[in-house]
């Protein structure tokens, strides 16, 4: 007696409808699977489901764009960011540099404005008759230093602490 269908032959056919799809199968898997179509209705029924639905969604997807435009859009878009990308990784390098050279420069002008070193004087008769230049303190520094109440003679003033220094 003669099978009507071969063992495991569904999950070959099935393998074999869902490849089909995408590439061309050997004259040898087309005679099996139109033999096995033949035999097995619900292979049959499961080939006509699987092309049924892959056209639908081949048909629902479709986007027609009949004279292109969009989808030289798309690609122009895509190279401007590409160029966007590779021209902002060429320079952010400098630009942080630049940042933080800014943040210094405005840290030290800021500094010198400001005052960063305060002058403390034990005689008040000096600190009474000069007044202090509050905009630039280093051009201070130096005349406060030529008419410094103690001199450098003993050794006890340290200019840039302006203040007395015992060693």
């Amino acid at each position: 007696m003669k099978l009507s269908k071969r063992v495991f032959g569904c999950s070959k056919f099935r393998y074999l409808a869902s490849e089909a799809r995408d590439i061309l199968l050997s004259p040898k898997n087309r005679a099996f699977m139109d033999r096995h179509r033949a035999v097995c209705d619900e292979c049959a029924a499961y080939e006509n489901d699987l092309y049924c639905g892959l056209n639908f969604l081949g048909t629902y997807n479709l986007d027609v764009d009949l004279d292109g435009t969009r989808f030289v859009n798309r690609v122009m878009r895509r190279l401007h960011i590409f160029r966007a990308r590779d021209t902002l990784r060429y320079w952010s390098p400098a630009l942080m540099g630049a940042g933080i050279a800014a943040i210094t420069i405005m840290l030290t002008i800021h500094l010198v404005v400001q005052g960063a070193i305060s002058p403390q004087y034990s005689g008040s008769s000096f600190a009474s008759t000069h007044k202090s230049n509050k905009l630039f303190p280093l051009l201070n520094l130096q005349s406060q230093l030529r008419h410094s109440p103690k001199g450098d003679a003993d050794g006890s003033y340290h200019p840039l602490l302006l203040r007395n220094y015992n060693p």
